[in-house]
């Protein structure tokens, strides 16, 4: 009996230790990996540690610099490739909060370095170098004789230059203005790489905005191509410093559109030579919430003006007039297309009356009768060389929607004499200007369209115009009355009828 009880209390306690030891297990097996800062320290390692800056120290502009000591960087991962503005490299910063880029030839390298991973790597066997001012660390490539480049640490040896620490690690943010920022990549882009602490870090920036022609528009390149785009930053009084967001085509955000308030920038800054760039890691990460430097929210207008309200606004002032927050719709009617109208203008006519927008230096891809609307809130509406413009921004044209295409303008019909007196009229009450205009039975002398010629009706005569830069510039004057349509301009004191293309000659 004693046998007995002893057994069956050993079995219990046999059965009872089992029991926990698999609630124990069991336990251990559901818990999620630790996501705490606490990491492993390699004591070997530590032993060979060098900071980011004193490993900077090695590499001279534009050299390939093979690390031959046994040292040893440990840093925190501070940019990966979740959202795809970062590819086949992270950036990582040390406690000095010095930054370097790492280039690594792998892809959803964020799975094993997220940012906050805190990481080893053994340099030795490793090259350094820099791509137009950003210090890189990586490997060789000699495919092209006497052309190396630095590429990719290959993934099946990241194991053996990379030991993974623990995640979580706060990621140390300097925070500091656009000049302070140009000022550290006018060091870098002239040479001076080592005296750039700031490179390949955290950087936040606050009291910031996208510029006028830069807010509100998608980040990125969303077509096939997929480009790259830099979008300005600027600081109030949102005129003066700026610098630029770098964003590839081939972001996950690249079809979101920039915001349009002011606040705080958060961001890898990285040299491209002189250029400061600031690479986003995630939308998140820019909180542009306030009113913008100008005190109004940045929202497109609602609001559509006549053209005819526009130039009522003008106050004869050789400096021109601001023009409010407003929109203007209207039918395009200059041919960009044949080179008769002015690079970066575009001349849109409404019910009551015409005016030319000059956009700058930036091709016009829109068409006779397009049907379009336009922001021109900011613009600046002054008389050049006599006519009427509204001087916009290049990024202006990107607010041009587009309603309908092939509207037909029916042109008013005038005489010489007629098209004369309208055209005199004063810019704020100019009905003619910047609109469609047909002179009938009018010759022309002999020669070439190209310059001034003298258009000739029964009751007087005006002038025809033509650019050299026209694709029909060259083109023989007709020998016989024609019908000329054009829209009407002023140089100065005198009225234009401009062409569109050769078809407006019947």
């Amino acid at each position: 009996m004693k046998n007995t009880k002893f057994i069956c209390y050993s079995t219990l306690f046999m059965l009872l230790f089992l029991s926990t030891m698999i609630i124990s297990c069991n336990k251990k097996f559901d818990e999620p990996p630790s996501s705490t800062t606490g990491n492993l320290i390699d004591t070997t390692l530590e032993k060979k540690l060098v900071s980011i800056k004193a490993l900077r120290a090695k590499h001279k502009s534009g050299g390939f610099e093979l690390i031959t000591d046994d040292i040893v960087i440990k840093a925190v991962v501070v940019g990966d490739d979740r959202t795809g503005n970062i590819y086949k490299a992270m950036y990582i910063q040390d406690s000095l909060n010095w930054g370097i880029a790492v280039k690594m030839d792998g892809n959803s390298l964020y799975i094993d370095y997220p940012v906050g991973r805190q990481i080893y790597i053994k340099c030795k066997g490793l090259f350094i170098s820099d791509y137009n001012a950003t210090v890189q660390l990586g490997v060789i490539d000699n495919s092209v004789p006497y052309n190396p480049t630095l590429a990719g640490i290959p993934s099946p040896l990241f194991d053996n230059y990379i030991q993974k620490g623990g995640i979580g690690n706060k990621v140390n943010v300097r925070e500091l203005t656009i000049a302070q920022l140009n000022s550290y990549a006018s060091s870098a882009g002239a040479g001076t790489l080592n005296n750039d602490s700031l490179q390949s870090t955290v950087v936040k920036i606050n009291d910031v905005q996208f510029s006028n022609s830069d807010k509100g528009l998608l980040y990125s390149d969303t077509t096939a191509g997929k480009s790259s785009v830099s979008r300005n930053i600027v600081d109030c009084p949102g005129t003066t410093t700026k610098t630029v967001v770098y964003t590839s085509g081939y972001a996950t955000f690249a079809g979101a559109k920039t915001p349009r308030g002011k606040g705080s920038i958060t961001a890898i800054y990285i040299p491209y030579r002189s250029t400061p760039e600031l690479v986003l890691r995630d939308t998140a990460d820019i909180k542009f919430t306030g009113l913008r430097c100008d005190g109004t929210s940045g929202e497109p207008p609602t609001n559509i003006t006549s053209i005819a309200a526009i130039r009522a606004l003008y106050d004869g002032s050789t400096s021109g007039v601001i023009l409010p927050s407003t929109l203007i719709t209207g039918v395009v009617i200059s041919d960009a297309s044949n080179g008769n109208t002015a690079s970066g203008n575009l001349i849109l006519q409404d019910g009551t009356g015409g005016v030319d927008l000059y956009f700058g230096p930036v091709p016009i891809l829109l068409n006779v009768g397009d049907s379009v609307t336009i922001d021109v809130t900011g613009g600046k509406l002054l008389p050049y060389k006599g006519a009427a413009e509204i001087s916009l921004s290049s990024g202006a044209i990107a607010s041009a929607t587009l309603i309908a295409s092939g509207k037909v303008v029916t042109p008013k019909i005038l005489t010489t004499a007629e098209f004369n007196t309208l055209m005199s009229a004063p810019l704020v009450s100019n009905k003619t200007e910047g609109t469609l205009v047909t002179i009938l039975n009018a010759t022309v002398p002999t020669g070439i369209f190209q310059g001034n010629k003298v258009l000739t009706d029964a009751s007087g005569t005006t002038t025809l115009y033509t650019a050299t830069a026209a694709s029909f510039s060259q083109t023989a004057l007709p020998t016989t009355a024609k019908s000329y349509t054009g829209y009407g301009t002023n140089f100065n004191t005198t009225a234009e009828l401009v062409l569109r293309n050769i078809k407006d000659v019947k």
